[in-house]
């Protein structure tokens, strides 16, 4: 059973993938929560706290992403690779191997995402912090990386692009579990981890390799 705490990020998050930031109201919420008008100022302090709240909890759990750019960038393009996916995704294989245990409704994780979707059309400003943080982390590392590899100097679309394509490559295989269980459920298991990890590589390689010429 969900504490109070949890029970207004549950019903909060729903009402505000429903209605929206702007238009939900904490009065609505606390009613819909079955629980005492003040709630909110107390577990949250206002109505932008228990937003933020609804982004950060379902992840509080996960490892830190920490990933070690110097020590990467020290390697050959094919173990800075391997390290750099390993790194990736080991959040989301480590909550896998624990049964992905979260506090309150694992419904919350997909509300988050509704929420993400919606910040993109109706933005609050609100937790730029929280989305755009972590993702520094992946992003900008992997750009030099890339720029070493490919020996330029200057950060272009083009390199932008090659980085979101792939770090794409590892979300697509981790991120829609039920999907990729249904089509191949022995991909994921433990003991084919390390062929994963070598394939990733493979394909980044083969992009990285593809825009040779192009970005210089």
């Amino acid at each position: 059973m969900l504490n109070t705490r949890e029970r207004l990020i549950e019903v909060a998050a729903q009402i505000f993938v429903e209605k929206g930031y702007a238009q939900a109201t904490t009065r609505e919420i606390c009613l819909a929560a079955n629980t005492n008008i003040t709630s909110i100022h107390y577990y949250f302090g206002s109505k932008k706290d228990l937003y933020r709240a609804i982004f950060s909890e379902p992840f509080k759990d996960f490892p830190k992403l920490l990933i070690d750019t110097e020590s990467l960038l020290n390697k050959t393009p094919r173990d800075a690779l391997n390290e750099f996916y390993r790194v990736l995704l080991m959040p989301f294989i480590e909550k896998r191997n624990r049964g992905c245990r979260t506090s309150g409704n694992k419904n919350l994780h997909f509300m988050v995402h509704d929420l993400i979707h919606r910040e993109q059309f109706e933005p609050t400003g609100l937790v730029d912090d929280l989305i755009i943080g972590p993702a520094k982390h992946i992003h900008e590392p992997l750009l030099q990386l890339l720029c070493k590899f490919l020996g330029v100097q200057e950060v272009s679309d083009e390199m932008h692009r090659l980085g979101f394509a792939i770090v794409g490559l590892g979300f697509s295989l981790v991120h829609p579990q039920h999907i990729v269980n249904y089509y191949a459920p022995n991909l994921l298991a433990a003991h084919n981890m390390d062929l994963m990890y070598d394939r990733l590589v493979d394909y980044a390689l083969a992009l990285i390799t593809s825009m040779k010429g192009r970005v210089n």
